[in-house]
């Protein structure tokens, strides 16, 4: 289902509103998937990916809000994993305060250009991510391929790939 929301996306080949993107559940290759929601959307000039996270714990940790510090991908994070069809993997990941961490295959000096905004409630945590499509080598076109994968990390459910080629498995 989640390949066919997104190929419908990336054929239609005119730009979508957060609203009219449907709600993707977050799931799980082994045990209970981290109760995540997503949504996926291409705009104009950008694909948007939006995460809504459940989170029980008011005290969990937000990491830095800095660009390209290390420790971004790790403990609580949104990490996007995105091939064009070029030979790149692209690997986004952000934390619920907003920092990004990004590379290209083992480029690291590679800037995705993305921007995040966090918010916060008592039990839940939203970040709403803008990756334009000039970092990504430009705009879909009918026909085109693009593999993409989208994971909540941290708690007892880890699930990042990199740098192991786990993260070219997008199935």
């Amino acid at each position: 289902r989640l390949g066919g929301v997104i190929m419908e996306l990336f054929t239609k080949g005119g730009a979508n509103t957060l609203d009219q993107c449907p709600w993707l559940p977050s799931k799980a290759r082994r045990g209970i998937p981290q109760p995540t929601r997503f949504k996926i959307c291409r705009e104009t000039k950008a694909l948007r990916v939006f995460a809504d996270c459940e989170e029980d714990d008011p005290d969990f940790e937000r990491g830095t809000d800095k660009h390209d510090a290390h420790t971004n991908w790790r403990d609580e994070s949104i990490e996007i994993f995105i091939d064009t069809g070029n030979g790149f993997c692209r690997q986004i990941a952000v934390t619920p305060a907003g920092g990004v961490w990004d590379a290209s295959d083992d480029d690291l000096l590679w800037d995705s250009g993305a921007k995040a905004t966090p918010a916060f409630s008592d039990d839940r945590w939203t970040l709403d991510i803008s990756i334009p499509y000039e970092s990504l080598g430009g705009e879909p076109r009918l026909g085109d391929r693009w593999d993409f994968m989208v994971i909540r990390n941290g708690g007892n459910h880890a699930s990042c790939g990199w740098p192991i080629d786990a993260h070219r498995d997008f199935s």
